[in-house]
């Protein structure tokens, strides 16, 4: 995931669900980063269309790549507040950063609701080593009323992120692992121990 050093400012098809390998990187976290960047080659003509964030996620109409492999969860480097949410992520690649979509395959919103982010059939842009492979789940939340960066994850946003993890493992028919941006990049992004959610 990016960590967004500055504030700023899903698609439904024909059902197809597909078919881990598992991963773990030496990698520890050194520093916030400031971002990632997308294949440019993989800019479709126009933005998603946005969803209303739901409780509960059912991606049975998404079509998802065949390729993807693990899950990789970032935080927003942000409040957590409602001001954060998937549209103003959006907004923040796709105005400031010139990206073609928002980075990020889902985000649970400071509330603990799910939305959807850019088609689980493209390449995300949010891990640049790992895009091909990883579907990118970002969390509302890491930074602390005063400035400064600490954890806010709530107990609704864990069991957001335990169902996105299970509803992507029952679509893809894969255990597909999961990590922290961190355990890929030298970042503190997040600033959480997925291990520890997930117990894995």
């Amino acid at each position: 995931m990016n960590s967004f050093l500055k504030t700023g400012r899903s698609f439904v098809s024909h059902f197809y669900c597909s078919r881990t390998r598992s991963f773990r990187s030496p990698l520890r976290p050194k520093t916030i980063e400031s971002s990632d960047t997308s294949d440019s080659s993989l800019k479709p003509s126009s933005v998603t269309e946005p969803t209303s964030p739901k409780k509960s996620l059912d991606l049975s109409a998404d079509v998802l790549r065949d390729e993807w492999q693990q899950i990789i969860f970032h935080h927003t480097a942000t409040p957590r507040t409602s001001k954060f949410n998937v549209e103003w992520c959006r907004s923040l690649h796709v105005d400031q950063r010139g990206w073609s979509d928002i980075g990020y395959h889902l985000y649970i919103e400071h509330d603990g609701s799910i939305s959807k982010g850019r088609p689980l059939n493209r390449i995300g842009a949010h891990c640049s080593s790992k895009n091909y492979e990883a579907i990118g789940i970002a969390v509302c939340g890491g930074m602390l009323a005063d400035g400064s960066y600490g954890i806010t994850l709530t107990e609704e946003q864990k069991e957001a992120m335990k169902e996105c993890v299970a509803e992507l493992r029952r679509c893809t028919g894969k255990q597909l692992p999961v990590s922290g941006h961190r355990d890929h990049k030298s970042t503190l992004c997040p600033l959480f121990e997925v291990k520890d959610i997930f117990d894995e």
